[in-house]
């Protein structure tokens, strides 16, 4: 795998036992910034009132996480575009 993955590995790792490190907190603060990103996407038609912003940043990050730590397939350009596409138009 790319060493980004086994430094991504080792930090999970590391929070379970450090506190300090705790991604849970980290995710909270960080989605406690973005959600004003989902409200704007409600408010312009973008997206349904009754989507969970937070099923879709689960969605988008798995994905991420799936390819390039666990498969440890690279990020192909445009990766982003096409994964917030698939989630947002459905794949089927």
């Amino acid at each position: 795998p790319p060493p980004a993955a086994d430094v991504a590995v080792a930090a999970l790792g590391a929070a379970v036992e450090h506190p300090e490190l705790d991604a849970r907190r980290f995710f909270a603060d960080r989605f406690a910034r973005e959600r004003e990103i989902f409200e704007r996407a409600v408010r312009r038609g973008e997206l349904k009132e009754s989507v969970d912003p937070m099923l879709v940043v689960d969605l988008l990050a798995g994905a991420v996480w799936v390819r390039s730590v666990f498969r440890g397939v690279p990020l192909p350009d445009g990766f982003a575009r096409d994964a917030v596409a698939a989630v947002l138009d459905g794949v089927g």
